[in-house]
C-alpha cells in the first residue's frame, strides 16, 4: 500500500465503516482539530474517510503532497514521515491494528524511526 487520495470514494459514514470492517480492520469516527502536525509516521496501515472539512498531507521526502475533502478516501502506509495541515475535519479512520494494543502515542517522532 502507499499513501493515495480516491475522491469521491464513498456516501456515507455507514458505508465507510462496512468498507473499514470488510477488510478486518478497526473502523474509529472521530472529529480531528485545526493543526498543522509535527513531522511524523504511524507503526500502523490506516484509511481515512473524509466525512467533513479538508485534508493536506505533506510528505518529508518531497513527494507531491496530498490533498482532500469530503467524500474521499486517503489510503495510508506505515512507517512513512508525514505530517497533516488541516482548519479541521472529521472522519472515519480504520486502522490495521487493535486500537487497545496499539502503540502510543500514534504519531510516532522521526526520531524514533530505524
Amino acid at each position: 500500500m502507499t499513501f493515495a487520495v480516491t475522491p469521491d470514494a464513498f456516501s456515507d459514514e455507514a458505508q465507510a465503516i462496512a468498507e473499514i470492517e470488510a477488510r478486518g480492520w478497526y473502523a474509529l469516527t472521530f472529529p480531528a482539530p485545526a493543526e498543522v502536525s509535527e513531522w511524523h509516521w504511524h507503526d500502523f496501515e490506516a484509511l481515512i474517510y473524509l466525512l467533513e472539512g479538508t485534508l493536506r498531507i505533506e510528505f518529508e521526502d518531497g513527494r507531491e503532497a496530498l490533498e482532500c475533502g469530503p467524500g474521499a478516501r486517503v489510503d495510508t502506509e506505515d512507517r512513512v514521515v508525514h505530517r497533516e495541515l488541516t482548519d479541521g475535519y472529521k472522519a472515519v479512520f480504520g486502522i490495521s491494528c487493535d486500537p487497545a494494543t496499539m502503540t502510543t502515542p500514534a504519531n510516532r517522532p522521526v526520531a524514533e524511526l530505524a
